[in-house]
């Protein structure tokens, strides 16, 4: 187990090393708010998202790739580490989902297909690739 979290140790600091966004700028992920029970509308709404910054990077040459269905022009690869820092800087393990969002250079992308899952022998996640679409 701790090989497996030394592995995703250096995924993380891998990516970090490329990961050419500071500050403002850097690739962040939107978690889709909790559904909460509003005593006004006295309904079900969604809460506000929650935004975890995302150490990664993203690959935007996938034209080679592009067959019209599911991988359209202009869709993006992006490699991600399995820990995210929230607006306090603290360190969580995250997994994205599908109904989730991307946010690059301040575009908001979707994440098209669940997350591809690169795991150890352990099966403990190392890092994720994710294909997202404006």
């Amino acid at each position: 187990m701790s090989r497996a979290n030394r592995m995703a140790g250096v995924a993380t600091k891998l990516l970090a090393k490329f990961d050419e966004r500071f500050g403002g700028d850097r690739m962040a992920i939107l978690k889709q708010g909790k559904i909460v029970w509003d005593e006004i509308l006295v309904e079900d709404v969604i809460g506000p998202d929650t935004k975890y910054f995302l150490t990664g990077v993203e690959r935007t040459n996938l034209n080679g790739l592009v067959d019209g269905t599911v991988i359209q022009k202009g869709d993006e690869l992006i490699t991600a580490s399995t820990r995210v820092l929230d607006e306090s800087n603290n360190v969580i393990d995250y997994v994205p989902a599908v109904n989730d969002k991307i946010l690059l250079d301040g575009v908001q992308w979707s994440i098209v297909d669940t997350p591809h899952i690169n795991y150890t022998g352990n099966n403990l996640i190392i890092a994720y690739k994710m294909q997202v679409r404006k």
